[in-house]
């Protein structure tokens, strides 16, 4: 039964765009009430580290795998799926982790490249075969991918993928943007930026009385430990349009920190459209942290 006409419209859009746009993701602590969903690439490991720490989940006791194979295969069967119904009700707080998406389309960038470079990826993906066809892996610089993703995707079939690491995918939900242009608000107590993660967790600790606390999570796995960050900045250098290879230095991927050194005003210009949702929910700009 629906108890207001808001939670009615709300519910209304979830139940179709629920399966579609992976709200079965989200991360619920059903004793007190609250929702976390996670953007892939924006800190998702630590943040789920957090929330299964204020459950009293602790790495290396109850799980010694992968924290997402934990939360895949275990997590879900032994506390639930986040509901429709949980979503959209009003005495559920929920809070969603999400990262610039400028800063994010570079880790996109280096973290689908380097899958495809060291062949973790199954070659049935359609977006990869894009990858492969258009030109040798290792040459595909960063302008260069995001115009294949723009050209086949976002211009040919108006199709942005929503799941996983393996696509560039944009950080919000379908009923987001929807509930957006009703004006009618969020499904979402609080967005949490990356940038300031500590912050926007004291406000949430404040709400909800709870006592979240930023955790590095210890990656074991020789899989994830494949970058470092060169914090010197050659001007002379065009970032964006270097090959993929340029970036590799023995069995690591080492590339500049900031973000900014990626773009020129046509990229900027390109991921305004790709992420232009992500960018007006989340209020970013170019040149943000």
């Amino acid at each position: 039964m629906c108890y207001t006409f808001k939670l009615c419209y709300i519910l209304m859009f979830i139940y179709p765009l629920f399966s579609i746009n992976n709200f079965r993701q989200m991360l619920k602590n059903k004793e007190k009430q609250i929702i976390m969903d996670f953007s892939p690439l924006a800190a998702c490991t630590n943040v789920i580290a957090m929330f299964f720490e204020s459950l009293n989940i602790h790495q290396n006791i109850n799980y010694t795998n992968h924290i997402h194979y934990y939360r895949e295969k275990q997590f879900y069967q032994l506390y639930g799926y986040v509901t429709a119904d949980e979503v959209a009700s009003p005495n559920w707080y929920k809070f969603k982790v999400v990262r610039n998406p400028y800063s994010r389309a570079v880790s996109s960038y280096f973290h689908t490249m380097n899958l495809l470079w060291r062949s973790f990826f199954k070659r049935s993906n359609v977006f990869l075969s894009l990858v492969e066809l258009n030109d040798n892996v290792l040459s595909i610089s960063f302008e260069k991918f995001y115009k294949i993703y723009y050209d086949n995707y976002v211009t040919a079939v108006g199709y942005q993928p929503f799941n996983d690491h393996d696509y560039v995918s944009l950080q919000s939900a379908d009923v987001e943007w929807h509930l957006y242009e009703q004006n009618k608000g969020s499904i979402f107590n609080r967005i949490v930026k990356v940038e300031n993660l500590e912050s926007d967790l004291y406000l949430i600790n404040n709400e909800t009385n709870m006592n979240y606390q930023p955790i590095n999570y210890i990656m074991k796995s020789s899989h994830y430990n494949w970058t470092s960050h060169n914090t010197k900045i050659v001007e002379k250098l065009n970032y964006g349009q270097m090959a993929f290879k340029q970036f590799i230095k023995g069995t690591k991927l080492v590339y500049p920190q900031d973000y900014r050194v990626f773009y020129s005003d046509e990229t900027k210009e390109l991921l305004s459209k790709i992420f232009r949702k992500d960018l007006i929910l989340y209020d970013y700009k170019f040149g943000d942290p």
